[in-house]
C-alpha cells in the first residue's frame, strides 16, 4: 500500500523491545559524548599497520579522528571501504591497498549518520537518523542532503532513517524507524514511503533479496519483512520471543539470513522455512551479517566482542577481538575478499581473513 510518511505522533503507543532501546541508548550515548569536536577539514592519514595475511587472524586500523565511532560500512566500485562516523559528523573511506583513511565533514556539526551504501550514480548514500535526512556524498567530498517530508513537502517530526541499500529499480531504499515505513528515494531526491501494516514497527536494516524484493528487520514487532518494489509489504513473525532482529543479508543458499537476540536466523524468500540457530554459550546477540567468500555467513557480536561465522547447516565458529569493549557493528566483504567490519567503541576498522573453504 502506498502512503506518504506519517507523523510520529500517530504512533505514540509504540513499545519497542528492551534490546532495541538498548542499542538506541548506546548510539545516543556515543553521539552525545562526541558531537562537539568535528573539524571541517579533510583528513588523510596512513595507518602504518601492515595487515595480517594469516587466515583466521584479525587486523585493526584506527580512524584518524579520535572518537569517530564508525557504524555502517560499504564498498564502492573503486575498492574503497566507506563508513559512517556516528560521533563526529563525518563520512570516511579507507583504501586497503594503501592503508589510508580519508574523511569528509558534514555541513552540520551535530549530524549523526547511520546507514551507508554505494549508489547507482557513483555517489555514496547515507542516512542521518538524528536529522531526519537522506543524502549522498561524492567521491570528492561534496554533500547533498534531502529532508524526509510528507505529501505536502513538510518535514516530518521524528523521522529516523536507519539502514539504506541500492535497490533493484535504480533507487535507494531505506528503513524509516521513526514512522514505521519503508521508503525509496530517487537519485534526484524524490521520496516515496510505504507504511508497514503494524504502527509498532521499527524497521532497522534493509537488503535486496534474491527474489528482487527489499527485505528488512523489524525489532519493533519481532519480525522479518518483505517489500516489493511496488510497495507491497508482508511481515513474518519470528519464533523466539523478544529476539529483536537486526542485520539481514542474502546467504549463499538463496535464503535470507539475519541476526537476532541470542541467535542467527534463516528464512526463504517465499516466507517459509524459518529456522533460528541459538548462539553457543559465551556468545551474545548478533548485529551485522554478510555472506562470506567461504560459503558461510559472518556476523558481529556487539556486546561479546566476537566476529562469528555460521555454516548454512548451523555450525558456529567464534573469533574474539583482542580488545575489550570494541563493539563490532557492521560487516562486509571487501575488495580483497576478506571480512571488514566497524568497531564503534574502539574507533577502528577491523579485517578478518576467513579460513579457506572446506
Amino acid at each position: 500500500m502506498h502512503a506518504s510518511l506519517k507523523p510520529v505522533g500517530a504512533h505514540r503507543r509504540r513499545c519497542p523491545s528492551a534490546r532495541y532501546m538498548g542499542w538506541l541508548g548506546v548510539i545516543l550515548a556515543l553521539f552525545v559524548a562526541g558531537c562537539a569536536a568535528t573539524s571541517s577539514s579533510v583528513t588523510v592519514a596512513p595507518t602504518n599497520v601492515p595487515p595480517s595475511t594469516i587466515p583466521g587472524t584479525i587486523s585493526e586500523f584506527t580512524l584518524p579522528t579520535a572518537g569517530g565511532s564508525p557504524e555502517a560500512i560499504a564498498l564502492d566500485a573503486a575498492g574503497n571501504l566507506w563508513f559512517t562516523e556516528l560521533n563526529k559528523a563525518k563520512i570516511g573511506f579507507f583504501t586497503p591497498k594503501t592503508t589510508t583513511f580519508t574523511e569528509y565533514a558534514f555541513p552540520l556539526l551535530n549530524t549523526a549518520s547511520y546507514g551507508i551504501t554505494a549508489g547507482p550514480d557513483g555517489n555514496i548514500w547515507f542516512t542521518e537518523w538524528n536529522q531526519g535526512k537522506v543524502g549522498f556524498v561524492t567521491p570528492q567530498g561534496k554533500f547533498t542532503e534531502y529532508t524526509i517530508t510528507d505529501a505536502n513537502n513538510q518535514p516530518i517530526p521524528g523521522a529516523r532513517p536507519f539502514g539504506i541499500v541500492k535497490g533493484p529499480d535504480g533507487n535507494l531504499w531505506f528503513a524509516e524507524g521513526g514512522n514505521a515505513t519503508i521508503a525509496k528515494i530517487t537519485p534526484s531526491g524524490a521520496i516515496t514511503a510505504y507504511a508497514l501494516p503494524n504502527p509498532l514497527s521499527i524497521p532497522q536494516e534493509i537488503t535486496v533479496g534474491p527474489d528482487g524484493n527489499l527485505w528488512f528487520t523489524d525489532p519493533g514487532t519481532n519480525s522479518i519483512g518483505r517489500c516489493t518494489p511496488a510497495g507491497v509489504i508482508q511481515e513474518f513473525a519470528l519464533k523466539l520471543p523478544h529476539s529483536a532482529p537486526f542485520g539481514i543479508t542474502t546467504g549463499p543458499d538463496g535464503n535470507l539470513w539475519f541476526t537476532q537476540e541470542g541467535a542467527v536466523g534463516r528464512i526463504a524468500p517465499d516466507g517459509t522455512g524459518l529456522t533460528e540457530y541459538p548462539l553457543t554459550a559465551g556468545q551474545a546477540a548478533g548485529r551485522g551479517i554478510v555472506a562470506g567468500p567461504d560459503g558461510n555467513l559472518w556476523f558481529t557480536e556487539f556486546a561479546a566482542n566476537i566476529i562469528g561465522s555460521i555454516t548454512p547447516t548451523g555450525t558456529f565458529t567464534a573469533y574474539p577481538l583482542a580488545h575489550d569493549a570494541s563493539r563490532p557493528s557492521q560487516i562486509i566483504v571487501g575488495p580483497d575478499k576478506n571480512l571488514w567490519f566497524t568497531e564503534i567503541s574502539a574507533n577502528r576498522l577491523g579485517l578478518l581473513i576467513p579460513p579457506a573453504s572446506s
